[in-house]
């Protein structure tokens, strides 16, 4: 009986948090976007490993560098965002997921291995730059009572895409090659990405007028 009202319950806070969703521009244009990258971009590093031998012929120990230059990137994003205490801000997210829409698609075409450490580092400083500021401004811009309901529906987006994900690029790769697979995932999310920056106004309004109220 409990886990019978826990599921009820569960289900309801989802329902009333896609409900607040639909009427948020902001929050709604933030998990399209964030969502359609995770699905199609994100899950990149489970083909690293065919980057690392097939395209680059760098063996296991070039593996281990490209997985530490992603790792590197993605610290160097979290340090950089919290010294600059980054605001709520769309247009920032947007643009940051433009830019690792576009680094993602040029590492897929290296086949430069030091040019390649350097793109992975980048990609991995753009994913968390847009993230993050994803999460920052979702949580600022939602109401106190909503915000576990609002992160819940973004974190079943975010995280259950991923598996989605790895199965369409795992597909791809099979029939295509890596690169082939990597760079129709980067596009996928280019085009979610640049949409996001075409429709941004009402949302772009709707973290303004959310901020004033909160000051």
């Amino acid at each position: 009986q409990r886990a019978t009202s826990a599921k009820v319950g569960t289900i309801k806070s989802i329902r009333e948090g896609l409900a607040y969703i639909r009427q948020k521009p902001s929050v709604f244009l933030i998990i399209i976007v964030v969502g359609t990258i995770s699905l199609f971009g994100i899950n990149f590093n489970i083909i690293l490993p065919l980057f690392a031998t097939a395209v680059l012929n760098a063996g296991p120990a070039g593996f281990g560098f490209i997985s530490s230059a992603f790792g590197v990137g993605s610290l160097l994003s979290a340090l950089w965002l919290a010294w600059t205490n980054k605001k709520p801000d769309i247009s920032f997210l947007l643009l940051a997921s433009i830019i690792f829409c576009v680094l993602e698609i040029i590492f897929a075409l290296s086949h430069w291995y030091q040019l390649s450490l350097v793109l992975i580092a980048c990609v991995g400083f753009s994913q968390i730059a847009f993230t993050a500021i994803a999460n920052t401004t979702l949580q600022t811009v939602t109401p106190d009572h909503l915000r576990g309901r609002i992160m819940s529906v973004y974190m079943l987006v975010f995280n259950g895409s991923i598996p989605l994900g790895n199965l369409f690029t795992g597909g791809l790769v099979s029939l295509f090659g890596a690169p082939i697979a990597l760079i129709a995932g980067g596009a996928l999310s280019l085009i979610a990405a640049i949409a996001g920056w075409i429709f941004r106004a009402p949302a772009e309004k709707d973290i303004a007028q959310s901020l004033y109220h909160k000051e």
